[in-house]
């Protein structure tokens, strides 16, 4: 009985695609026979036959329940086989085996849900623990790069400020030196008699002699300004101009040479129109530069020759 009703259900299944497929073929009573009728009517008859077949089909027997709860046991299906177990009545021979098999098979059931709770809570306690080391993971990467970025911006402001109180330092020892500068040309052009016997080796106002390639000459400055230079046998004379000036901008020169005078050949004070230009340091050394950078010259250490004081 059984086969027949599976195999009623499988035509009703294949009726039900023809009928989708082609619905006149198969609602034949029906004016407007449609695809929704034909699904209707499957559905409908599908109860009918499984009504059918709950009706004609025969229970199942305490040893066919036993057969089954013994096969739902050996496969670990322990909530099956209760079910199947709980069905057998006391009046049955096999109750009492039943009886024993229901209580093992509640047991294992108990602990084989106690497993899987445990599995459970395992898995979303590992989940957790992986969720939290992945966040502490990004926050650690996040406060290395803010530490980063604020290292690299304390080392910008650091050099920022170092070069700026380097460059104020600068600034300040250039600023004292050209006073340094200024005030020593004021005094060595305006000092008396007394202060100037004080530096009396010092190159200034006065008369100096050198000699250039065997020559000898004499070199008179005079406070205003203006100069003489004549040789030693007074056969050629030479007036100008000369005054106090720093000529160099390295630092190394700063430390042993602060100011300068130049002299020229004529044209005005400040600005000599033709003749050699010399520079001669505060301790006679005296540099002709020929093209060269005058810094050049004094870094070298080789002067051109040297004056020295005649009175």
């Amino acid at each position: 009985m059984v086969t027949i009703l599976i195999l009623l259900f499988f035509a009703l299944f294949f009726v039900m695609l023809l009928g989708l497929v082609k619905p006149a073929l198969i609602i034949r009573w029906s004016n407007k026979p449609t695809r929704l009728k034909v699904l209707g009517w499957w559905v409908l008859s599908s109860v009918v036959v499984l009504i059918i077949a709950a009706i004609v089909t025969p229970p199942y027997t305490s040893e066919e329940r036993m057969t089954m709860a013994k096969n739902s046991i050996a496969k670990g299906n322990y909530s099956s086989a209760i079910g199947y177990l709980e069905k057998i009545e006391q009046q049955d021979v096999i109750f009492s085996e039943a009886q024993n098999l229901l209580a093992n098979a509640k047991t294992e059931d108990a602990k084989q849900k106690a497993e899987a709770e445990a599995k459970k809570k395992a898995e979303a306690d590992a989940k957790a623990e992986a969720k939290a080391a992945e966040t502490a993971r990004k926050k650690a990467e996040a406060d290395a790069k803010a530490a980063e970025a604020a290292l690299k911006k304390a080392e910008a402001e650091a050099l920022k400020q170092a070069n700026a109180e380097a460059k104020a330092a600068e600034e300040a020892r250039r600023k004292a030196e050209a006073n340094s500068t200024s005030t020593s040309n004021t005094t060595s052009i305006s000092k008396s008699s007394s202060d100037s016997k004080t530096n009396i080796n010092q190159f200034g106002p006065g008369k100096w002699k050198t000699n250039i390639d065997g020559t000898q000459y004499e070199l008179t400055l005079f406070k205003d300004g203006t100069l003489l230079e004549t040789k030693q046998d007074g056969s050629k004379s030479i007036g100008g101009f000369w005054r106090y000036e720093s000529k160099s901008k390295h630092d190394i020169v700063y430390k042993w040479i602060n100011i300068f005078a130049q002299y020229g050949g004529s044209g005005s004070r400040t600005n000599p129109s033709w003749g050699s230009t010399h520079y001669v340091d505060l301790n006679g050394n005296a540099y002709t530069p020929w093209g060269r950078s005058i810094e050049d010259c004094i870094i070298e250490g080789k002067p051109t020759y040297r004056f020295t004081r005649i009175e």
